[in-house]
């Protein structure tokens, strides 16, 4: 099992502190949590990472790209949510480029009830390429929440805390989801197994309805 490791630099002043960075939430998100109105059916806004000519992400174990396995699970996942009554929005429905901090605005300007980022993830360099693990990311107590849900329908999966753009909102619960690793040889055949991602899916979209009817409650 793999886990992120802060290595920490060494100051022009000698002490053996990381650098502190400091993250601010998106410049569109309001300041505390909209409403969700039970009586109003849930709108779900799913973001297909990567995507483009020069956002292919990761390469996979077959030489396929994180971008195309990242948009297939998100069709999936929208079709999952359909079938429970759920309405869907996706930042992209083809291999097209979305820049990084445009994904959630019109998540925000519609005032979604979630915000979910799919990836594949990728070891770091140098690091064992056999890694292989679930993990969905949150950067507050609001899309822990979210995070803590699809992480229970992923199991094995951890829910972390990550400083990514995506997740940076005060104002809609945002989770970024990394399902599998692409360059491990099974990690990548899953991926591209419509059976088996269609499994991981119906996961991920049983983990947003749970913490969907939970805020009703």
């Amino acid at each position: 099992m793999f886990f992120p490791v802060l290595i920490a630099m060494m100051s022009l002043f000698g002490t053996n502190e990381p650098p502190q960075r400091v993250y601010s939430r998106l410049e569109y998100s309001g300041e505390k949590p909209h409403v969700i109105l039970k009586t109003m059916p849930p709108l779900v806004y799913l973001d297909p990472g990567h995507g483009g000519e020069k956002g292919h992400g990761c390469q996979g174990y077959d030489g396929r790209f994180e971008s195309e396995a990242n948009l297939l699970l998100a069709l999936d996942v929208k079709a999952a949510l359909e079938r429970g009554g759920v309405q869907v929005l996706m930042t992209r429905d083809a291999d097209v480029d979305v820049p990084l901090y445009e994904r959630a605005r019109h998540a925000h300007a519609i005032k979604a009830d979630c915000f979910v980022s799919l990836h594949h993830n990728a070891p770091a360099p140098g690091k064992d390429v056999m890694t292989r693990y679930r993990a969905v990311y949150s950067w507050n107590d609001l899309g822990k929440s979210l995070a803590d849900q699809i992480a229970v329908a992923l199991e094995p999966c951890q829910s972390l805390h990550a400083n990514f753009a995506v997740t940076r909102s005060d104002e809609i619960a945002s989770v970024l989801v990394e399902a599998d690793f692409l360059t491990h040889p099974d990690g990548c055949r899953d991926a591209f197994d419509p059976v088996v991602r269609g499994q991981i899916a119906n996961q991920i979209a049983s983990g947003i309805l749970a913490w969907r009817q939970a805020q009703e409650e």
